[in-house]
């Protein structure tokens, strides 16, 4: 997971730290459009979303982005995320 640009989160003791600080910022993410492609198990789920919330002085914070998420099914047949980055359009900055 790609928390910050750059800034890559491996492992359920990180991915929750991080989740936490994320959660902390009350967001409220629209997905204002999106596309899948699937090929067998494997998915990739690809969004445009803006974010609203509150930074850690209170200040209110808007941010927008494009995001790539890869995804692969369970045999239980639920999909969970393998790769997700929602910075994808900083490389068109």
């Amino acid at each position: 997971m790609v928390f910050q640009p750059g800034m890559r989160v491996e492992g359920t003791d990180a991915l929750r730290e991080a989740f936490g600080h994320f959660i902390s910022s009350s967001p409220n993410i629209t997905v204002t459009g999106h596309n899948v492609i699937q090929a067998g198990n494997i998915a990739l789920h690809s969004s445009t979303w803006i974010m609203t919330g509150k930074a850690p002085d209170g200040t209110a914070f808007e941010q927008t982005g494009f995001s790539t998420v890869v995804l692969r099914k369970q045999p239980s047949g639920e999909w969970l995320m393998v790769i997700d980055n929602p910075f994808g359009d900083l490389l068109l900055k």
